[in-house]
C-alpha cells in the first residue's frame, strides 16, 4: 500500500492536532540534532487554544493529513513592509521524504505572493537547514538561538527574497510543485525534505 497525504488549509478545530504534530516532530524528528534540555523545553510545551484559534483565523496555516490525521503543518504570518515570517513548518516521521515539506512551503508561498509579500524570513532548525537552502533561503546570521522558557534553542536565521509577480500565471507555483499542490494528494515518490 502506498502512503499518501493531502495538504489543506487549517480550519477552526485543528489547533490541538496541529500542536500535537508540532510537539511530535520536535521530539521525534529534531531530537537527534539537539540536546535533551533543548528538546525538553521546546518539545513539551502546553497547548494554547487561544494561540492556535488566532493563528488559524488571522495567519496562513496549512496542514498535512495522513491516514485522516494531521501529521504536519506550515504557518506563516505577514509582518510589516510586505515581509512575512514562517513561524513553523514541521512534519511527523510518517510523512518525511514524501514531498510534504515542499508542498507545504508551496502553499504558504502562494498565499504570501498573493498578499504582495516581498521577503520571507524564518528560524530554521538544525536538521532543516539544507531543506531551506534547497528552496532558495539564505542564512543571514551566524547560528543563533531563540529562548523558550529559560532554554536557548539553536537555530539558523534565514531569508528568501521574492520577486513581485507580474501576472497571475507568474504567481503560481513552479510547475513541479504546482502539480502536487493543486492535486493535494501526493504519492510517496516525491523528493525528500528534512522537516
Amino acid at each position: 500500500m502506498k502512503l499518501r497525504y493531502s495538504i489543506r488549509r487549517a480550519t477552526s478545530g485543528d489547533g490541538e492536532a496541529i500542536h500535537m504534530a508540532h510537539m511530535r516532530s520536535i521530539c521525534e524528528v529534531c531530537a537527534p540534532y539537539y540536546s535533551e534540555a533543548e528538546i525538553q523545553a521546546w518539545g513539551h510545551r502546553s497547548y494554547s487554544a487561544t494561540k492556535w484559534d488566532y493563528s488559524i483565523q488571522n495567519d496562513f496555516v496549512h496542514v498535512v493529513e495522513h491516514n485522516h490525521k494531521i501529521s504536519g503543518y506550515g504557518h506563516a504570518r505577514i509582518n510589516e513592509n510586505n515581509k512575512a515570517q514562517i513561524l513553523g513548518l514541521y512534519l511527523c516521521p510518517e510523512v518525511l521524504g514524501l514531498g510534504a515539506g515542499k508542498a507545504l512551503f508551496s502553499a504558504l508561498k502562494e498565499d504570501l505572493l498573493g498578499a504582495g509579500v516581498q521577503q520571507i524570513g524564518l528560524e530554521s532548525t538544525i536538521n532543516a537547514l539544507e531543506f531551506y537552502q534547497k528552496l532558495g533561503f539564505k542564512q543571514y546570521q551566524e547560528p543563533a538561538t531563540v529562548l523558550i522558557g529559560n532554554t536557548k534553542i539553536r537555530c539558523f536565521r534565514m531569508e528568501l527574497f521574492l520577486s513581485a509577480p507580474q501576472t497571475k500565471s507568474e504567481m503560481d507555483c513552479p510547475q513541479d510543485l504546482q502539480k502536487q499542490h493543486t492535486e493535494t494528494i501526493c504519492p510517496d515518490s516525491l523528493p525528500d525534505e528534512s522537516e
